[in-house]
């Protein structure tokens, strides 16, 4: 989340949510979001910053895409747009996008993001986490 803010304007974050994995074996993952102001597109920033952030933190790209690693950072929605369909299907994603995106509609039904992440929170091993550390700068 420094590095984040270091290299960002961060204007919301979700609490932090662990999961089981998914698609993989392994240990529990920790997800959260933020929600970013930067003025440029989702790509540039893929690039540019989440990608040496991952990188600097130890990330290494194996042929298993979703093996444990010590950080992964996703881009989820750019403006109002979903650029990843799983957000609609996992808790992982739906959760704590939903505590800073709860508006967020469903491209097709029209359905809340909030409505989603209830009904996949109750469905899924997904618990809130308390880290004490983890806040916004001012």
């Amino acid at each position: 989340m420094q590095a984040l803010q270091a290299r960002t304007r961060v204007v919301a974050l979700s609490s932090v949510w662990q999961t089981p994995p998914v698609g993989t074996q392994g240990p529990n993952f920790y997800n959260a979001v933020a929600v970013l102001t930067v003025p440029f597109p989702a790509r540039h920033l893929k690039n540019t910053i989440l990608q040496p952030i991952e990188a600097a933190l130890g990330r290494r790209r194996g042929p298993d895409p979703n093996a444990p690693r010590p950080i992964d950072l996703d881009l989820l929605v750019e403006g109002h747009r979903v650029l990843d369909a799983d957000v609609w299907r996992y808790a992982h994603w739906a959760v704590p996008l939903a505590e800073v995106m709860p508006g967020l509609q469903h491209p097709q039904t029209g359905e809340p993001l909030a409505a989603i992440a209830h009904r996949l929170a109750k469905n899924a091993a997904i618990r809130q986490v308390a880290l004490p550390d983890w806040h916004l700068v001012a």
